[in-house]
């Protein structure tokens, strides 16, 4: 699949709900220019993004560099490899969706493994990051994710990296992730992680906070985001990450009873329901 196929098969248009179709000159030929258009390679899915986009999306672009330089990548990458390790691409060959995709790496380990990609993220200066380095058969889109039409059944996987805490209460969680599954197939895989609440967290009462004034935060129990999500998801593991920020002291503490009240992120994996 090229990448106006990928985002054809995969978004609806936000503003009358079609799902999108592009002309050979890759025009939008629903909604035109208004219900969004492509850039450098990038789908701007809602064009006033760029200049009324939330202070996030700012404090993001001016991160996007040196973003994956945080110590806590190693772990998180080495884990999101080693899933995208278990998992293979359908028969059908639908698209994995890749939200909050960043500069990457996870976008790049899906191309390698055999999937189709959509990437989304807040971030536009991410975006281009990532599609410097990434397979030219994805597609990027500059969205808010919390604003997203999905076509429904339409990716074989969701891809849900170290976001989930930063889209507000948990009203707001609930709604993103039940609009987020409605793009899975039956019988699709999903992986969420996020920030857990853990020990030292309680202790200072650090369960909801800001990073600077622009980006938000409120952290998670597993079984709190576990009942968020819609009927018919299954999870079949939960796991726990960044107690250490190198691979291998990380994962054998990881699974350790007391892993989950010392990690720093957790993680949801699974299947929807056939």
């Amino acid at each position: 699949m090229n990448r106006l196929a990928i985002a054809e098969s995969v978004l609806r248009c936000r503003r009358c709900g079609a799902p999108l179709r592009f002309s050979a000159r890759e025009e939008l030929l629903c909604c035109g220019a208004e219900g969004g258009s492509w850039e450098g390679g990038i789908f701007r899915y809602d064009p006033a993004l760029r200049e009324a986009g939330k202070p996030e999306m700012h404090a993001r672009d001016r991160q996007a560099e040196g973003y994956l330089a945080h110590s806590k990548f190693p772990t998180q990458i080495h884990r999101m490899r080693r899933f995208i390790a278990s998992v293979s691409p359908p028969a059908d060959g639908l698209p994995v969706l890749d939200l909050a995709c960043g500069p990457g790496p996870a976008t790049g380990m899906l191309r390698q493994a055999g999937f189709p990609v959509l990437a989304a993220d807040i971030s536009y200066r991410s975006l281009e990051v990532n599609r410097d380095t990434a397979d030219p058969a994805v597609a990027f889109v500059h969205a808010d994710l919390t604003n997203m039409k999905f076509v429904e059944g339409s990716v074989g996987g969701l891809m849900m990296a170290d976001f989930l805490q930063h889209l507000g209460a948990a009203e707001a969680q609930r709604g993103f992730l039940r609009n987020a599954f409605t793009a899975l197939k039956p019988g699709g895989w999903f992986f969420l992680s996020f920030f857990n609440v853990n020990l030292k967290h309680r202790l200072r009462a650090n369960i909801e906070g800001s990073f600077g004034v622009e980006i938000a935060y409120r952290r998670l129990e597993p079984r709190e985001v576990v009942g968020m999500l819609p009927p018919g998801v299954e999870v079949r593991q939960t796991s726990f990450m960044n107690i250490f920020h190198e691979p291998l002291p990380d994962t054998i503490a990881s699974v350790l009873p007391f892993a989950r009240h010392l990690a720093r992120m957790a993680i949801l994996t699974g299947r929807k329901s056939l």
